[in-house]
């Protein structure tokens, strides 16, 4: 490996950690709850860090009845608590605009009516989150082609700048007919589906 690409391919937080430095292990996490964070627990800490709730403290109601999940004919679920949706594979249907970025329109309009039904539950913060920035361009144009008076609109933002953000739900929308997103892979991202519930 080049000089270079080594001096890169570690973040500081990762050096810190290799050195060998004494370490406190902080072991409860009080923004999640356990059914969502111990599969985190378990690959990064040992399974030594627990969570404060067990559940969330409120039920959102998606359940394998939801219509959209049924005519997917394909659901699966981490104990009730998160869901993922299969979109059967249809050649040439993601696309690259002018800059490269990836975006597929069938995606994006499912995520835009499952943020519409949400909404329509009184659910009160929700996040789309893609990889690519064509993707949440594609996003925003179909919700104010479809959806302009639905308020509040759901915050749409790429991977990188969902760092940190927290809502009720989150709408993870992979974009991918091939291959694996590289942001679940990646160990600096193990926060990205561990999301919190209010």
């Amino acid at each position: 490996m080049p000089a270079g690409e080594a001096a890169w391919s570690k973040s500081a937080f990762e050096r810190l950690i290799d050195k060998g430095y004494h370490q406190t292990l902080l072991n409860i996490t009080y923004r999640s709850y356990k059914d969502l964070y111990e599969p985190t627990s378990v690959a990064y800490y040992e399974g030594k860090v627990d969570t404060f709730r067990n559940q969330p403290s409120r039920d959102l109601n998606i359940t394998s009845a939801n219509p959209r999940t049924v005519q997917l004919k394909m659901t699966w679920a981490l104990r009730g608590l998160s869901h993922f949706l299969h979109l059967p594979h249809i050649k040439g249907d993601t696309r690259k605009d002018p800059s490269g970025s990836l975006f597929q329109e069938r995606e994006a309009g499912l995520g835009v009516y499952l943020a519409q039904q949400l909404l329509a539950r009184r659910i009160g913060s929700i996040l789309i989150m893609a990889p690519y920035r064509a993707q949440v361009a594609r996003f925003n144009r179909l919700w104010d082609q479809k959806v302009p008076e639905v308020k509040p609109r759901p915050r749409t933002q790429t991977v990188d700048a969902s760092q940190g953000s927290e809502a009720e739900v989150i709408i993870v929308l992979i974009t991918r007919n091939h291959g694996a997103p590289g942001f679940l892979h990646s160990t600096k991202r193990n926060q990205c589906d561990a999301v919190s519930g209010t």
